[in-house]
């Protein structure tokens, strides 16, 4: 686990941009598409949104989407590459759900390629059921054939 991490939220506009920029392209495996990266640093830049640093680089981000009243989504997250499997992603989760409560959500939920089609998914899928979120449903057409949307939930109900 890395101990220097300084995970905060982020209100600058253009430096929302910059961080998912700099981190999106990082991951090439999970984001292929060009305009699917530029379609996320646009929409982000505009919504609650944490960081995670070390020193003065990011290398952790993640977005919050309010989809209803009680509900959000993570509609973005993103570690480097160099930086999977020390615990940063968790931390960062930590503070996106603590946000979540703090702005009144009862449940978040969050949409991935289902499990079985991509390495690189797979592991996305063990990180949110290490998480806790739960399996909900899999939108077969949502995306296309070679993606299809599992979409996860979990309560933010007080333990």
């Amino acid at each position: 686990m890395i101990k220097e991490i300084n995970i905060q939220q982020v209100e600058n506009s253009k430096g929302k941009k910059e961080i998912a920029r700099d981190i999106l392209f990082d991951l090439a495996e999970w984001f292929e598409n060009e305009t699917a990266i530029e379609n996320y640093i646009e929409k982000s830049s505009k919504m609650p949104f944490i960081g995670g640093f070390i020193g003065d680089n990011p290398v952790a981000f993640i977005v919050l989407n309010r989809t209803s009243d009680e509900t959000c989504e993570i509609f973005v997250m993103g570690v480097k590459k160099d930086f999977h499997r020390l615990g940063i992603g968790k931390l960062i989760y930590e503070q996106f759900e603590q946000l979540a409560r703090n702005l009144g959500f009862s449940y978040v939920q969050v949409k991935t390629v289902a499990s079985g089609y991509y390495k690189e998914y797979d592991l996305t899928n063990k990180f949110y059921q290490a998480m806790g979120f739960a399996k909900l449903e899999i939108l077969k057409d949502l995306w296309d054939e070679q993606n299809p949307c599992q979409i996860y939930i979990k309560c933010l109900c007080k333990e």
